[in-house]
């Protein structure tokens, strides 16, 4: 409970920190919404309201338990679906030369080619966990797309961030003046 009152505590006094055009930033051309594209638990708002950052910088980061474990299943089901595609093109070498010596059916064949075809396509979906997991990992960082100055900061840690049906507002960005183009400090 005593948890739960502080965490509303430190929301509320996040809405209401006075900032230079505060709450505008939908109409301020200078100013991006940032969130992250996964959602988790924010373990640590490395930035406060007010503070200039770099292009690069690193402003938030999630809790990245849950994601580091998700790479190493995912590594580890690959290493796995790796072994059984060698073992599944021994198979059908095997198949095929005992095919070629008379001494294996046509069906027989087919199933060699067929398992063979599989542990493929189970490799390659291994292969893509993979690469999602690892992408999941990297997007649990949030990083300042432009040198400018932090706005109002709505995150905090141990906050739960939801982005199942839109991306959650975790801070606001400012340019700097003279940045006006995205990326460029």
């Amino acid at each position: 409970m005593k948890r739960i009152l502080q965490v509303m505590v430190l929301g509320l006094l996040a809405l209401q920190l006075p900032v230079a055009g505060a709450g505008e930033c939908r109409q301020s051309p200078g100013c991006v919404e940032q969130g992250i594209l996964v959602s988790g638990e924010v373990a640590e708002v490395l930035v406060k309201q007010g503070s200039a950052v770099r292009k690069g910088q690193l402003l938030l980061k999630l809790d990245e338990t849950l994601f580091k474990a998700r790479v190493s299943a995912a590594e580890a089901r690959l290493q796995a679906d790796e072994a059984q595609l060698r073992q599944a093109e021994r198979e059908l070498e095997r198949a095929r030369e005992l095919y070629d010596r008379t001494l294996l059916s046509d069906y027989e064949l087919q199933e060699a080619e067929v398992a063979q075809l599989e542990a493929k396509a189970e490799r390659t979906e291994a292969w893509s966990r993979l690469v999602v997991a690892r992408q999941d990992l990297r997007r649990a960082r949030l990083q300042a797309p432009f040198a400018g100055r932090v706005g109002r900061v709505f995150a905090y840690p141990g906050q739960a961030v939801q982005n199942s049906q839109r991306v959650q507002q975790l801070l606001e960005l400012l340019k700097e003046e003279g940045n006006t183009e995205r990326g460029k400090p």
